[in-house]
């Protein structure tokens, strides 16, 4: 596998054989989180999504996105929306029906 990060790699392999990984950050898990989509690690992706979520920021929400488009990651393609990113200006009321 040419295109894949040595650290990211390991990582996979830990947690097909352990169970689990260690994803010291949320930089470790936009890493990650292509190589657990290249091999199908569903859960791996999913615990790679929350912690970038975790870490999401103004400054980094088009990034995230991008990575989240690539790597098929629907929870983080979700988050990059403006909506999730700031709360409503105007709070919603129920509209009454006519």
């Amino acid at each position: 596998m040419h295109d894949t990060d040595y650290d990211a790699f390991l990582r996979c392999l830990q947690f097909i054989y352990t169970g689990g990984a260690n994803i010291p950050d949320a930089d470790a898990a936009i890493e990650l989180i292509s190589e657990a989509n290249k091999l199908q690690l569903e859960r791996l992706k999913a615990q790679c999504e929350d912690i970038i979520s975790k870490s999401l920021s103004l400054e980094t929400v088009a990034y995230v996105y991008q990575v989240a488009c690539h790597s098929a990651a629907f929870q983080l393609k979700g988050l990059g929306t403006p909506s999730a990113l700031c709360p409503p200006l105007y709070p919603q009321t129920p509209h009454t029906q006519y």
